[in-house]
């Protein structure tokens, strides 16, 4: 997969490029992994299964108790507007959600405000021989 520095991304309600996007050190998903993502393809600009795997997100933050404030149309709009500014018509949409920026603690603190990215890459496809011989 290629991402590409200046392709547009998605990060706390703001669309900038992915090279200008920063996350903080103290972000819960940097330092434990507390949070989930989901990887979408997208086949000539359409997202395959989204309800599918928004279901799967959902389900992964719920279990998590991370509640992020975005419908399924918010998140597609966004979505959407990543994949139509990335010149390839195939890629793979990744979405990632933290629980948030707090003191690194193994105590789940309260009342934090998750962390949101959305970002897209070139969907890469393995060859015949790749297939047979392993990608390692």
């Amino acid at each position: 997969m290629i991402a590409l520095p200046d392709s547009l991304c998605y990060l706390d309600g703001e669309f900038l490029p992915l090279n200008q996007a920063k996350v903080s050190v103290m972000d819960r998903g940097f330092l434990l992994g507390d949070g989930a993502y989901e990887s979408i393809p997208v086949y000539g600009r359409r997202l395959f299964r989204f309800d599918d795997h928004m279901a799967r997100f959902e389900r992964s933050l719920g279990k998590l108790e991370i509640e992020v404030d975005l419908d399924r149309e918010t998140w597609l709009a966004r979505l959407r507007k990543v994949i139509e500014a990335f010149p390839s018509g195939d890629q793979l949409v990744y979405l990632q959600v933290t629980r948030g920026v707090a003191p690194r603690s193994h105590l789940m603190p309260l009342g934090l405000t998750p962390t949101v990215f959305i970002t897209t890459s070139e969907r890469s496809v393995p060859t015949p021989a790749q297939r047979v011989q392993g990608l390692a």
